[in-house]
């Protein structure tokens, strides 16, 4: 063999989430209606991790098994990111891929967080002490002709700009992204990127 050449265009098989997050201001509410100071002079809350809920078994075009169990990725290689008030429109905190998702299905996620306040504070399901993760639960919705009406399509970034309004509905344990009766915490602007697809020809 001399050369070879591909007929069809290479492109990545899964998704990719990228996940921007700031607070709506200096001090926001918990549970109880006290206000808390998630951002000082001195330190902030930080993001740690993700988690994306929706995950199936693949076929060996990386399409969902309707059938399949559903899954949830944990993704803590997130570099701990200070959260602040500014702009996030062009920031990404948190990266992780994902799998594709069948049309016209939403897809939970939720957000590790440190409580570096040196301030308990009270979520939907109990006290979060000072230096404890929390986890707040949001909802990517598809749209309409964007990514063939999925979350999470082959070779698209998928973008959430999330802003965080309260601390009432944080959780002091990983959350069940499963559950029909999560409380939903986030705010969510999404924004969907085509990924690098190139014609090769290798001769």
């Amino acid at each position: 063999t001399q050369s070879v050449a591909l007929v069809n265009q290479i492109q990545y098989a899964v998704g990719r989430l990228d996940v921007a997050a700031k607070f709506s201001s200096d001090n926001i509410n918990d549970n109880v209606g006290e206000s808390i100071a998630v951002i000082t002079a001195e330190d902030s809350i930080t993001l740690d991790g993700i988690l994306i809920g929706g995950q199936k078994n693949a076929d060996w075009q990386f399409a969902p098994l309707a059938s399949s169990e559903e899954y949830t990725i944990y993704d803590a290689s997130v570099t701990s990111t200070k959260l602040g008030t500014a702009d996030i429109a062009s920031k990404i905190m948190a990266q992780s891929l994902a799998l594709p998702t069948a049309a016209a299905t939403p897809v939970n996620f939720a957000l590790e967080l440190t409580n570096n306040t040196d301030k308990a504070f009270t979520g939907i399901d109990g006290i979060v002490p000072a230096g404890a993760k929390f986890y707040l639960v949001g909802q990517l919705v598809p749209q309409e002709g964007k990514a063939d009406n999925k979350v999470f399509a082959q070779a698209y970034n998928t973008k959430a700009n999330v802003t965080i309004t309260s601390l009432a509905h944080a959780y002091n344990c990983i959350p069940d992204l499963k559950n029909p009766k999560l409380e939903l915490g986030l705010s969510v602007n999404l924004e969907w990127t085509e990924g690098l697809v190139q014609d090769i020809t290798i001769n």
